[in-house]
């Protein structure tokens, strides 16, 4: 086997088009949103910062009370990973994007934020041979053949 054939960030780089499902019905919709993978290189500075937030963050709490404590960094935490998860949106059918806005529709939907987090976990889903277009939805703690089934193929435009 090619040394090559481990390489993933390239795949994660590029990202795929992920359909999304109807709150009610469970049924997907024609809107979308493009995501990177966890191994890309936007993925892994934002992860690098958001460690930094935290921990800035939690110093400024200022406490010693480990009850208040907890509680902020549950909240804080919970905050952080909607703004990792958004930073992995690079495009969208809702228009315009802007970091806010993406954190904001994951904060507000985070059923969307759990099935990009699972998605985008499974680093084969970032591959040509895998992706594929289909009608069923993903949940989000389907299988990762499920999941393959909302997405476009990496190559096809948007």
């Amino acid at each position: 086997m090619d040394k090559n054939e481990f390489f993933t960030r390239q795949k994660a780089n590029q990202g795929v088009k992920l359909f999304l499902p109807d709150a009610r019905t469970g049924q997907l919709t024609d809107e979308w949103i493009r995501v990177l993978g966890k191994e890309s290189d936007a993925y892994r500075a934002e992860d690098h910062e958001s460690h930094n937030r935290i921990h800035e963050r939690l110093v400024a709490v200022g406490t010693k009370d480990k009850t208040a404590l907890d509680a902020a960094a549950k909240s804080i935490i919970r905050e952080e990973t909607f703004v990792m998860l958004a930073s992995l949106i690079t495009e969208w059918s809702f228009g315009e994007l802007t970091r806010e806005e993406a954190v904001e529709f994951l904060r507000e939907a985070p059923q969307i934020a759990d099935m990009i987090d699972n998605f985008t976990s499974n680093r084969s889903l970032f591959f040509d041979s895998v992706a594929s277009s289909s009608s069923t939805t993903p949940t989000p703690n389907s299988s990762s053949t499920e999941s393959q089934k909302a997405v476009d193929s990496p190559s096809e435009p948007v």
